[in-house]
């Protein structure tokens, strides 16, 4: 048997049983095969530093310490290791290095009997469970077991003749913890066959079972949370359901999720749904985006309901699967299709008033045109020039109305009049009926885009109209000039709105000596900047300018007008 080194301690290198166990038992002989391996790797290795051909030897050494390293790993490699290292190597006895090895690898190790009275511990063992090495000989070691893994351990161990096992269990710490380890045993045969001695090898493994068991309680967590969601969840593979949470069983009337298993569900769908459901589902399983999509279901108590899903991929028992957040969007729907309805009367009735607005308009026309009509037969019968000029200043006043309310009926929305095309037209018409003989006046209109209710384009329509008129009639007097310019610009200034009528004739004096206007027209240019609150400027260098300023009228007033 192998004696303790005299430089060790008496825990240093404990390598027989205690006096009450019996007679002392030497180290088995696959220790000594061991050592000799580690010992000819390690000297290989370093042949081979000084001769490159000793590369073969160092693979050689480097196997041999990685066949040693994996005990802990796997059951199966522990007990081919010793099995292999016990029929080589006879009775051989363990050296002090290699003594000294075993008792400081970075595994757990113990050599025990058939009876589980141990004969060896190395220093791992006191590490992982604070036992003294002279405390765990004897049965002393299985007092680290953990109390509730006692009875897992013997029943792997099997009794008198255990066979070789592999198994996970809890050490007690002396300070009161707990670690978990792998657990392997691997038999060493006797002279008879039978096994005689066993290699215990120990690994922690506490940081894997605390990962473990904290992913476990993460998963009980998710799963208690989507059990009770209120939103349905389902998980489908290939259009089979394999889950389905109490929300989405209540959400389909169904009994209990058991009835929605398998294609179970496709029933609660209506029938023309069903397919393109299907067709969307293996959609997301390849990777696209399942767009929300009404899908209708009837439940068995005759209820018609709308539901929106939101899916995505998830993995589902190891493997690939469509996950579906569903839920009730019944009342939505139906608010939806009320508001539509609601929108489609409020559209059928506004069209119809604005059938009846324009035809408002169109009448008011037709009747200013009557009126016209009439002026100008009345005019034809008077004898006095003044008079009958008077009479066509006031047509045209009244012709410049009507064309207001033409261009309103015409237009595809009532909100919306071409002003431009408008104000165009009417400086056309007004050179046209105005024109001198003799005189070639050229008109230019600028109108920016701006939106004018009816009352606000009324009193501008005819601002423009006296201007223009005046304009004609004495910036351009018969046999003062062959040609001439009027520009008519009407544009946003400083937050209002301005509208200038300038011409380059030969000027006029608008005004009285008292500051009062000195005609009619001037008059009503007066009294149309007052119904836009605006102010009136002129000047009469180089021709006459006039300039009529007024706030833009907001977007609230235009809308009530």
């Amino acid at each position: 048997m192998v004696q303790p080194a005299s430089r060790g301690t008496s825990d240093a290198a404990v390598s027989r049983t205690d006096a009450r166990d019996g007679p002392s038992t030497r180290v088995p002989a696959w220790w000594f095969v061991a050592g000799v391996a580690v010992v000819v790797s390690v000297g290989l290795a370093a042949a081979s530093a000084r001769d490159h051909s000793g590369a073969l030897w160092l693979f050689a050494a480097a196997s041999t310490i990685g066949a040693l390293a994996s005990l802990g790993r796997a059951a199966a490699g522990h007990m081919r290791l010793a099995r292999a290292l016990d029929r080589a190597a006879g009775d051989a006895t363990i050296d002090g290095p290699l003594r000294d090895l075993v008792l400081q690898a970075p595994a757990a190790m113990l050599r025990v009997d058939a009876s589980g009275r141990c004969s060896f511990a190395n220093t791992a063992w006191t590490q992982l469970t604070g036992q003294s090495i002279a405390t765990a000989l004897g049965r002393g070691w299985a007092q680290a077991i953990h109390p509730d893994d006692r009875e897992t351990l013997v029943s792997a161990w099997g009794g008198s003749a255990p066979a070789d096992f592999y198994l996970e269990l809890r050490l007690r710490h002396v300070d009161g913890g707990q670690v978990w380890v792998t657990f392997g045993s691997a038999s060493v045969a006797g002279a008879d066959g039978k096994p005689s001695e066993y290699l215990l090898v120990l690994m922690d493994v506490t940081a894997r079972q605390r990962a473990t068991a904290a992913l476990q309680r993460s998963e009980a967590n998710f799963r208690a949370t989507i059990e009770h969601a209120p939103l349905g969840f389902v998980v489908l593979r290939a259009g089979r359901l394999l889950y389905a949470n109490a929300g989405a069983t209540a959400l389909l009337g169904a009994v209990d999720a058991a009835a929605l298993q398998d294609e179970g569900y496709l029933a609660f769908v209506e029938p023309a749904q069903r397919m393109p459901l299907l067709r969307r589902l293996d959609q997301v399983a390849r990777g696209a985006r399942m767009l929300p999509a009404p899908i209708c279901v009837a439940r068995p108590d005759g209820q018609r309901r709308v539901l929106h899903g939101n899916a995505a991929v998830v993995d589902f028992d190891g493997a690939p699967a469509v996950g579906v957040f569903v839920h009730d969007v019944t009342a939505r729907d139906l608010d939806e299709r009320a508001g539509a309805a609601i929108r489609e009367r409020l559209r059928a009735s506004l069209a119809e008033k604005e059938s009846l607005l324009k035809e408002v308009h169109h009448r008011v026309k037709n009747n200013l045109q009557v009126i016209a009509s009439l002026i100008s037969l009345q005019a034809e019968t008077l004898a006095d020039p003044a008079a009958r000029v008077a009479f066509a200043e006031m047509r045209s006043r009244i012709k410049t109305i009507a064309a207001i309310h033409e261009r309103i009926y015409r237009a595809p929305d009532l909100t919306r009049i071409d002003l431009k095309g408008y104000l165009g037209d009417l400086v056309r018409e007004l050179a046209r009926a105005m024109a001198q003989p003799g005189c070639r006046v050229a008109t230019i209109v600028e109108v920016e885009p701006i939106a004018l209710s009816l009352d606000t384009m009324v009193p501008l329509a005819l601002l423009v109209n006296e201007l223009v008129t005046n304009a004609f009639k004495h910036a351009f007097p018969a046999g003062a000039r062959d040609r001439g310019t009027i520009h008519v610009r009407l544009r946003r200034v400083d937050g209002g709105i301005e509208l200038s009528v300038r011409d380059d004739g030969v000027g006029m004096s608008p005004r009285a000596d008292d500051g009062r206007p000195s005609s009619l027209g001037l008059s009503l240019v007066d009294g149309f900047a007052q119904q836009l609150d605006g102010t009136v400027g002129m000047a009469g260098h180089d021709g006459t300018a006039w300039s009529i300023r007024f706030p833009e009228p907001s977007a609230a007033l235009e809308a009530a007008a």
